[in-house]
């Protein structure tokens, strides 16, 4: 029997998309990125987010599915009290089948995914050396509990992002990383700063700016962060990227 094409297996290419990513000079935010648009084929949820603590233990979004307000803002209340943050503090998994019946536990980010349109959630930890130093939010739209297989894969996926950070600041403990992770979130600020950019000159929606800043990144072999810090300096022409 001949090989499994990759689409007939999404986690096995979303691994070795993430594999070649690692392989080479990679960027975090480039590679959560990947990660994450791969979860909803991967576990069958609608939505996703990436967060990453900084040395605070705060947590700050790295990485989502879209760019649409009403998810930004969802994964914004999650990060300060939500499945996410739970999962963050505890290192283990948290399953919301039924965001209805836990309206109690967090009320508002429960009644805000209920608003948008999602019925349950799920949060995986970003294991890293030990420890977690962020997590993984799965959001779906139908009240539904995630098997094995789906638990199993989407750990997979945060495993990764934490591989892809241990990777990039390679330091020996979570503790010690803490104190370097501003550089990677400030990589994220960077990014939302030239996607605006992009946005008006080419008078396009933040998830089309960022998809362009993403082709011309991997198209010219640059680093996602550094094309974007050029973005915003003004060193780089933006007519090419918007080509």
């Amino acid at each position: 029997m001949g090989p499994v094409p990759d689409d007939e297996h999404p986690l096995l290419g979303a691994l070795v998309a993430a594999i070649d990513l690692l392989a080479h000079d990679f960027d975090v935010v480039d590679l959560s990125q990947q990660l994450v648009d791969a979860c909803p084929e991967v576990t069958g949820g609608a939505d996703a987010g990436l967060f990453l603590a900084d040395h605070r233990r705060d947590l700050q979004l790295l990485a989502s599915t879209s760019e649409e307000p009403d998810l930004l803002e969802l994964l914004q209340v999650e990060a300060l009290d939500g499945p996410g943050r739970h999962t963050y503090r505890t290192g283990l998994p948290t399953a919301v089948p039924d965001l209805r019946s836990t309206n109690h536990r967090w009320p508002e980010f429960c009644q805000r995914a209920l608003d948008f349109g999602y019925r349950s959630a799920f949060a995986l930890p970003l294991r890293c050396r030990g420890g977690s130093v962020g997590a993984l939010t799965i959001l779906a739209a139908a009240p539904r509990a995630l098997d094995n297989a789906d638990l199993r894969a989407g750990q997979v996926l945060a495993d990764m992002a934490g591989i892809g950070i241990t990777a990039q600041i390679a330091l020996p403990h979570p503790d010690a990383m803490a104190a370097h992770l501003p550089t990677t979130l400030h990589a994220r600020i960077v990014i939302e700063q030239a996607k605006g950019v992009l946005a008006e000159r080419g008078g396009l929606d933040m998830a089309e700016a960022f998809r362009r800043l993403r082709t011309h990144a991997h198209k010219t072999g640059r680093r996602l962060a550094e094309l974007a810090a050029a973005v915003v300096d003004g060193t780089v022409d933006t007519d090419q990227i918007l080509a």
